[in-house]
């Protein structure tokens, strides 16, 4: 009887562990269903959010990995909250972002292709104005001199001795530099222009212009009234001068001197014969002279 009663209760016993265990298996196999429904759950929003294929790619990251330390654990759900707070204020994806993204894309590369053309054709450009700049300096600097030579050398024969010559008041920049006239007249030490005589300034100014007409010549040269300052002395030095000149450049003189009348090729008068009525004779001297003979 007592061994039965020890079976009974020995059985009993494996009957309670039998329940345990199969109570303990029931809430592994619900632990299982909830697992594999949260899994299910946790792919779906994955893949919705982040892509087909996501899941199984990250999974296969974290299989095989050690747990993380509790600090460590603990600092990633941080920034994992702060993350989903910065993707929640960001709001929504826009499904046209990449679209806009292209177009922008295709603008930016169009703008900067610009750009590099304009850098480009900067660069070029100042080439050429730095070439061009000193092509100029070099040919303004040889005919000053060219001009200066000539100023020098009418000078003293326009007054009759004396000296004159051209200055560059900054030779280092000849293009954005002024000049500097300098004329002394025989006998006479001045120290502004302003002490000269009207024929004095009137020659000044007439040797320079005729000094760029001796290094360029030209076709025409008109001068008005240049010769009603001068005297007789510089009158008779001008209007040689330009009866030398006369060979290679037709002077137009605006006078009334009869000397520089008598020095003409050909008069061209205004005359009103009637009020209200001009009109204009030509006279040719050398026809006039040769019916007087």
């Amino acid at each position: 009887r007592e061994r039965l009663a020890a079976l009974a209760l020995e059985a009993q016993a494996a009957r309670e562990a039998l329940d345990k265990a199969r109570a303990k298996v029931s809430e592994l196999e619900l632990c299982v269903q909830k697992v594999a429904l949260e899994r299910a759950n946790l792919k779906d929003r994955i893949d919705s959010e982040f892509g087909p294929g996501r899941f199984e790619e990250l999974l296969g990251k974290v299989e095989g990995a050690q747990r993380l330390e509790p600090e460590l654990r603990t600092q990633s759900q941080e920034e994992l909250q702060r993350l989903r707070a910065r993707i929640a204020r960001e709001g929504e994806v826009d499904p046209t972002s990449i679209e806009r993204y292209k177009e922008e894309r295709t603008r930016l590369d169009d703008l900067t292709a610009q750009r590099t053309d304009l850098d480009s054709a900067a660069q070029t450009l100042k080439r050429t104005i730095e070439r061009l700049t000193e092509t100029s300096e070099r040919r303004f600097v040889a005919t000053f001199n060219a001009v200066k030579e000539n100023f020098s050398n009418l000078v003293p024969r326009l007054f009759g001795g004396g000296r004159g010559s051209l200055e560059l008041l900054d030779p280092s920049k000849p293009l954005d530099s002024g000049v500097e006239i300098i004329a002394r007249p025989p006998g006479k030490k001045l120290k502004s222009i302003e002490l000269m005589s009207g024929g004095e300034k009137a020659l000044c100014a007439t040797a320079l212009i005729l000094g760029m007409f001796m290094e360029k010549p030209s076709p025409l040269c008109v001068l008005d009234e240049v010769d009603a300052p001068l005297d007789e002395a510089n009158l008779v030095r001008f209007l040689t001068l330009i009866k030398e000149m006369s060979k290679k450049t037709q002077f137009i003189l605006i006078t009334h001197n009869k000397n520089s009348m008598a020095t003409s090729d050909r008069l061209i008068g205004v005359t009103m014969q009637e009020p209200g009525a001009s009109r204009t004779i030509s006279v040719s001297l050398q026809e006039a002279y040769s019916q007087v003979a």
